[in-house]
C-alpha cells in the first residue's frame, strides 16, 4: 500500500505540464481484500510541489459499468474549468462492478463484498493519502450510482457535504413498478424468476445480490423480492428497505447542511421517474432542502447535458458557505406531452402520466379499436406541471384501446393493451 502511494506521488510530481490528467490506477481495498481499479482526474495546474489543495468529487457509475464508464466527464471538466464555470477539482471514478449480475449497488453484501466500506473508507483514505485534497467532498452518480451517491451521503454525512443523483432508484416505495415489469417478463402464474428473463429481472436480481443475498439459495444466491404468485415478500422488502435512500433521509442532520441535487427524465424507460418524484415528495415532507429537476428525456439519453448541471451544483457548494434554504423543485416543461401508460399491457389498473405547459383544461378519454369512446377519465382545469392518473379498467374487456389526452386545442394519443 505505502509503496504504491509513493510510486503515485513520484509519478504525479514528474508530470508538471499545464494540462489535466486522467490517471488509471490500482489500490488495495482492505474491505474487499482485493486490488481495485480507479480513475483519477487531476485538473490543469495540479502540481505536487505547490501548496494548492483541491476538493474531491467521487463519481459512481451505473449498473453494467466500471471506472471507465462515462468517459466524456473528463472533457466536460476540462471545458467547465477552463471557462471558469467551476473551480478546479479532483474527480475520482471507482470501479463498482461485480463478477455476478450488473453491479454492487455500492452496498456491503456477502455476495458482492463490502462495497460501501470500500468506497467511504478505503478509497477516501487512499485518495487523501495519495493526492492533495481538502476536506470538501461531494459524491455524484448515475442510475445505480445515483442510488449509491444518495445512500452513502445519507449514511456518511460526516464525509460528504453534497450529493447529486441522476435517474436513480431513490424511493423503494415504488418497487411495485419494478415488480410489475419483472412479472411481465416472467411468464404466467406461478411465475418463474430468472436474471435471463429480461432487463428488469436482471436488475431485480442485481439489487437482491446487494440487499438480500443468500449464498445457500439455488439456483441464484439471493432471496428474491417477489414470490411465485407475484406478491412482494414483506420480510425481504424490509431487508431492502434498510438501504432505501428515502428511509435513510430520516436521519438527515440539518446542522451539517449537506446539499442535495437530483434529476430524472420524465420518459425514463426503466421507470425511475416515479422513484424520483416520490423521493422529492418525501424530502418535502421531511422539510429537507434540495433541488430536483425534471426534464424531458430517457434514462441515459441526456446524461452529457445533466452532468454539467450537477457539477455546477457541487461547485457552488464547495465554493460557498450557503446551501439551498428552501425546497427547489424545478420542472422544465415547454410542451404538452403524454407518456406511455405503465404497466402496459396491464391487468386492471394502469398509470397515465402527462405534462401541461400552461394552465388549461385537460381531458383524458378512452377509445376502443373502432374509435368509439368507452370511458372518460378526467376533464378539469390544470395548472402548469406534471400529472399522473391511475385508471381502473374494470368495466372493459381484454383488448386494444387508445387513450387520448387533450390540452386546449392540442391532442395526443397512445395505444394500451388490457389483459384480464
Amino acid at each position: 500500500m505505502k509503496k504504491l502511494i509513493y510510486f503515485l506521488l513520484v509519478l504525479t510530481s514528474l508530470d508538471t505540464f499545464a494540462q489535466s490528467r486522467l490517471l488509471s490506477l490500482q489500490f488495495y481495498s482492505q474491505a474487499l481484500q482485493a486490488n481495485k481499479n480507479v480513475n483519477v482526474y487531476l485538473p490543469d495546474g495540479y502540481n505536487e510541489n505547490d501548496a494548492v489543495h483541491y476538493p474531491v468529487i467521487y463519481y459512481l457509475h451505473g449498473a453494467g459499468g466500471n471506472q471507465n464508464s462515462d468517459a466524456f466527464i473528463k472533457d466536460t471538466l476540462d471545458a467547465m474549468i477552463s471557462s471558469g464555470r467551476i473551480q478546479p477539482v479532483i474527480l475520482v471514478k471507482p470501479d463498482g462492478s461485480t463478477l455476478r449480475y450488473l453491479g454492487s449497488f455500492y452496498t456491503n453484501s456477502t455476495l458482492y463484498g463490502n462495497f460501501e466500506d470500500y468506497i467511504v473508507n478505503d478509497l477516501v483514505s487512499f485518495i487523501d493519502s495519495a493526492f492533495k485534497t481538502t476536506s470538501k467532498r461531494g459524491i455524484i452518480g448515475h442510475s445505480m450510482g445515483a442510488f449509491g451517491a444518495a445512500k452513502l451521503a445519507f449514511k456518511h454525512q460526516n464525509k460528504f457535504i453534497v450529493f447529486a443523483a441522476h435517474s436513480g432508484p431513490l424511493d423503494f416505495s415504488k418497487l411495485v413498478d419494478l415488480k410489475d415489469r419483472i412479472i411481465y417478463e416472467s411468464g404466467s402464474i406461478p411465475y418463474h424468476y430468472s436474471p435471463a428473463n429480461g432487463i428488469f429481472s436482471l436488475l431485480g436480481f442485481t439489487m437482491a445480490g446487494a440487499f438480500s443475498p443468500n449464498l445457500q439459495a439455488t439456483p441464484e444466491p439471493v432471496d428474491f423480492l417477489i414470490d411465485s404468485m407475484g406478491i412482494i415478500i414483506d420480510s425481504i422488502f424490509e431487508k431492502w428497505n434498510v438501504h432505501n435512500p428515502t428511509r435513510l433521509a430520516q436521519s438527515y442532520d440539518k446542522s451539517l447542511r449537506m446539499s442535495i441535487y437530483f434529476d430524472c427524465g420524465t420518459y425514463d424507460e426503466l421507470g425511475m421517474y416515479s422513484f424520483n418524484t416520490a423521493f422529492r415528495d418525501s424530502l418535502v415532507s421531511l422539510n429537507i432542502p434540495h433541488k430536483f429537476i425534471s426534464f424531458s428525456g430517457l434514462h441515459s439519453q441526456q446524461l452529457k447535458t445533466r452532468i454539467p448541471v450537477s457539477l455546477k451544483f457541487v461547485d457552488s457548494v464547495f465554493n460557498s458557505t450557503a446551501t439551498y434554504a428552501k425546497n427547489d423543485n424545478a420542472v422544465l416543461i415547454n410542451k404538452f406531452t403524454l407518456e406511455q401508460n405503465y404497466p402496459n399491457p396491464f391487468n386492471g389498473e394502469t398509470i397515465i402520466r402527462y405534462n401541461v405547459p400552461k394552465k388549461s383544461t385537460v381531458k383524458i378519454k378512452i377509445f376502443n379499436v373502432i374509435g368509439r369512446e368507452v370511458d372518460t377519465i378526467l376533464e378539469e382545469e390544470k395548472e402548469e406541471g406534471e400529472y399522473s392518473v391511475r385508471y381502473s379498467a374494470k368495466s372493459l374487456s381484454s383488448g386494444v384501446y387508445y387513450y387520448q389526452v387533450q390540452e386546449g386545442d392540442q391532442f395526443n394519443i397512445k395505444k394500451m393493451i388490457l389483459l384480464k
